[in-house]
């Protein structure tokens, strides 16, 4: 049976809880110490500026793949990243001027995307293209659950401390998380060759292995560093690599119902709902996400046991056999269609993740047409969020998957964080169209207060299509990558680029005198 390391692990977890648990203490502080509440918009540009940070992932994916430090590549950058987190975490609980609240929370985001993208190298390195395929899935579906978990825990931990300490003490000490991140990692993460895997894959790449003599016999024969840089990601330049970003792309593009049904949802249920059944109702949705992310590893990232290649074997022997008399039990018939799941090509997993998101999107309708009253209100939406959330997590998983197995070796962080970067664009672009369409059908309160908060005044929107709205983006979330991923999804990564780039390494290295 196929583990993760369990130091990593640990470090994807204590760096989500002291994501999850700082995540209200900042929201307190930016807006009640700061001023923030007084101009919406500094509160906007400040969270713009971190998820701005965070897609940058590829740039520091590329720090932990080239450059190793005391020998090993991912431990130490997630370390480093995490003590630098810790840091400006700090700096952000004593910030008093809102630029000093926009560097410290920029730095804060740099420092874990730095130790995330550290991460997901690891994990795309150990279990990814090298591996079988059922072994990147499941790795990438225990790595989100963890993280999933993590965010489980944060949330409470977050409630508890601020129960019982100010918003900035809660945010300095949710640096005490990062620094336990920072430990796990650098003592307890295994970064020796892990079986199966060619030694070789896991270190320096040949062109680092060779030390200086090897920079200067390349500055010489092939243009220096600009040269060697460029054959060194040529395999994410790859005809193949390419589809697979596009197909990433347009997969994500469809438009979803997420914040505009839970703006619905504020306006809808305003003198129903307290505010702590709203935290009810985000602490199910992680529940939602936690079991999705348990499910498809599950179904996807199971092993086929060897000698039954297909699945078919021992139900092929039963149902043939003149002996037995009997017809497969459902047990096996059970496990032939589980065996056929697991083998199933990627871009299947991607329409089977698209349907799924798109059909338990649809359970937003219950609410709509039949909106709950009373204190069955809270579990109905708790209900209905977990049902959209399991949806949500599992049309993504697929993506997850398909980084870990075409992240080239060497690349494994930045090809892995490339293709997470294309599902980031994505996600843009689908929340830009889905303020467009909302707009577009007209969708809001009907009514709002006047700036003086004295008597309230018509807006000209109304809920009364939010019905369609939702069947809208459900269609766009089947037919957009019906009509795509199966053409561009490939799982078969492009070797031709690295078996180049080992050539050329291979003369550079007669170069050198001996």
């Amino acid at each position: 049976m196929m583990t993760i390391d369990p130091g990593a692990l640990w470090a994807y977890f204590f760096l989500t809880v002291a994501a999850t648990a700082a995540s209200t203490g900042v929201d307190i502080t930016l807006t009640r110490e700061l001023g923030f509440e007084r101009a919406p918009e500094a509160l906007s540009t400040y969270y713009a500026l971190e998820f701005a940070a965070t897609m940058l992932k590829p740039l520091y994916a590329s720090a932990s793949d080239s450059c190793a430090i005391g020998g090993r590549r991912r431990a130490p950058h997630v370390a480093l990243g995490c003590a630098f987190g810790a840091l400006c975490v700090c700096a952000l609980s004593r910030a008093t001027t809102r630029g000093w609240a926009y560097v410290c929370g920029v730095g804060g985001a740099v420092g874990s995307a730095h130790a995330y993208a550290a991460l997901d190298g690891y994990v795309a390195e150990r279990y990814g293209a090298q591996q079988r395929r059922e072994h990147a899935i499941r790795a990438q579906s225990i790595a989100m659950a963890t993280r999933t978990f993590g965010a489980i825990c944060g949330a409470g931990v977050g409630v508890v401390v601020l129960a019982c300490v100010s918003a900035r003490t809660a945010v300095g000490l949710s640096s005490g998380w990062l620094a336990c991140a920072a430990a796990c990692a650098w003592f307890w993460m295994d970064e020796s060759a892990p079986h199966g895997v060619d030694q070789d894959g896991c270190g320096e790449d040949d062109g680092h292995s060779s030390g200086i003599s090897a920079s200067i016999a390349l500055a010489g024969s092939s243009g220096g560093m600009l040269a060697r840089a460029k054959r060194r990601y040529a395999p994410l330049t790859s005809a193949t690599f390419a589809r697979n970003v596009a197909a990433v792309v347009l997969y994500r593009i469809a438009p979803t119902a997420l914040d505009t049904f839970g703006a619905y949802t504020y306006w809808a249920f305003e003198d129903v709902l307290p505010n702590w059944g709203y935290g009810v109702v985000s602490l199910f949705a992680s529940v939602g996400g936690f079991a999705a992310a348990c499910a498809f590893g599950a179904a996807f990232g199971r092993e086929v046991g060897s000698g039954d290649i297909d699945g078919t074997t021992q139900w092929t022997s039963m149902s043939s056999s003149p002996s037995s008399g009997t017809s497969p039990t459902g047990f096996v018939k059970l496990r032939v269609i589980a065996d056929r799941i697991a083998r199933a090509p990627l871009w299947v997993l991607f329409m089977f993740g698209a349907v799924a998101d798109a059909a338990l999107g649809l359970c937003r309708l219950f609410i709509v047409w039949w909106p709950p009253r009373g204190a069955g209100a809270v579990w109905a939406l708790s209900f209905v969020q977990i049902l959209t959330t399991f949806g949500l997590r599992i049309g993504y998983m697929p993506i997850l998957a398909l980084a870990a197995i075409m992240a080239p070796p060497k690349l494994e962080a930045v090809g892995f964080a490339t293709l997470i970067f294309a599902s980031d664009v994505g996600a843009l672009v689908a929340a830009a169209v889905a303020a467009r369409v909302t707009r577009d059908f007209n969708l809001g309160a009907p009514t709002a207060l006047d700036p003086d908060g004295a008597r309230t005044i018509p807006t000209g929107r109304s809920w009364n299509a939010l019905d369609l709205f939702i069947l809208v983006v459900a269609a766009c979330k089947v037919i957009i990558p019906l009509c795509s991923v199966p053409w561009l999804v490939s799982d078969r990564p492009d070797t031709s680029a690295t078996d180049a780039d080992d050539d050329q390494n291979a003369d550079a290295d007669r170069l050198i005198p001996s």
